[in-house]
């Protein structure tokens, strides 16, 4: 009878070829993740240096948080999706559903800043400090984000195909959430 204490990986059940997979998704998550802080400060206009360790204004600290965690739901699901037929396609399917994860939650934000409240500017006041205006738009984008991963759940495999569906979902959740 063995009675060593078990090591983690006698819990975690990988296949030598799906670890490569994990690597790549990792690493482009990783990537991602780390350049959504530079193409935000691009995006906006503004030194996100500036206005976090300068002017201490925690709403652009919010805000920013709720497009990091809306990009990092919506990898998930990308992530959980079966794998592509090769190492290649899966990094470039992973960059792909990245790429369109930014692009989303930007126009999520501009949307829901020009749609939903036509009269106000949920940027400005972010701008200027106002952290009410920066939860509304963290928690818009982090809706967005769960109800398109559930979009990437209900979709069959990880293909080019896959991004148009989620699209779709995505232009759904926008009607829904500016109803809503």
């Amino acid at each position: 009878m063995n009675t060593s204490p078990a090591s983690l990986m006698d819990y975690v059940i990988l296949h030598d070829a799906s670890l490569g997979y994990y690597t790549i998704d990792l690493i482009i998550v990783l990537a991602i993740l780390a350049g959504l802080r530079f193409f935000s400060g691009m995006i906006a206009n503004t030194s996100l240096h500036e206005a976090l360790s300068v002017h201490d204004n925690a709403a652009v600290g919010i805000s920013l948080t709720g497009a990091v965690m809306g990009v990092a739901i919506m990898l998930m699901g990308a992530v959980a999706g079966d794998a592509g037929t090769g190492l290649v396609q899966e990094a470039l399917l992973m960059l792909g559903y990245g790429i369109v994860g930014i692009v989303l939650m930007w126009v999520t934000s501009h949307l829901f800043d020009r749609l939903s409240m036509p009269n106000i500017s949920i940027h400005d006041l972010v701008r200027q400090g106002n952290v009410a205006a920066a939860l509304t738009d963290a928690g818009n984008l982090i809706a967005t984000a769960i109800i398109v991963r559930a979009v990437m759940s209900w979709v069959d495999g990880s293909t080019y195909t896959g991004i148009a569906v989620v699209l779709g979902g995505y232009v759904i959740a926008q009607i829904i959430l500016y109803l809503a």
